[in-house]
């Protein structure tokens, strides 16, 4: 049996976008322009910052290294619980992702529906609202 370290997922694609940005010399040229490359790895996801001061743009690309799982490969009593969530919004993804985030647990990933979720939300857009203003909150509060 081989394990996967969420710790050792998370170093290995930061040390790849470190070599990337080192490669790039701090920055990229597209149709002319140049777009300076930062870092922050302050939290997880680690951060990207792209900005291209002749266009005036700027932009934040946060990196989480992940996993693909299928839900059967999830302890049964989560499996259940999916399936009940799943026949309860008429949903048939049966995907998730294993998330490795550097201060959560180093042995485990963080598992995260976010198809699932898309899926429920999906031609609800009273919710998808609710949900945005949510994230907005809790992005603006911290």
């Amino acid at each position: 049996v081989i394990f996967l370290s969420p710790a050792k997922l998370f170093d290995l694609v930061q040390s790849a976008a470190d070599r990337s940005i080192s490669n790039l010399n701090g920055g990229v040229y597209i149709s002319g322009k140049e777009y300076k490359v930062k870092k922050d790895y302050v939290g997880a996801p680690f951060t990207l910052f792209v900005e291209c001061e002749e266009i005036n743009f700027e932009c934040e690309i946060d990196l989480v290294p992940s996993v693909s799982l299928e839900i059967n490969q999830l302890p049964r009593e989560v499996q259940d619980r999916v399936r009940v969530i799943n026949k309860n919004f008429n949903s048939r993804i049966n995907k998730c992702m294993g998330i490795a985030l550097k201060p959560a647990d180093r042995e485990r990933f963080e598992i995260d529906f976010h198809d699932i979720e898309r899926d429920i939300l999906r031609n609800r857009e009273v919710a998808k609202k609710v949900v945005m203003l949510m994230k907005h909150l809790r992005d603006i509060k911290g």
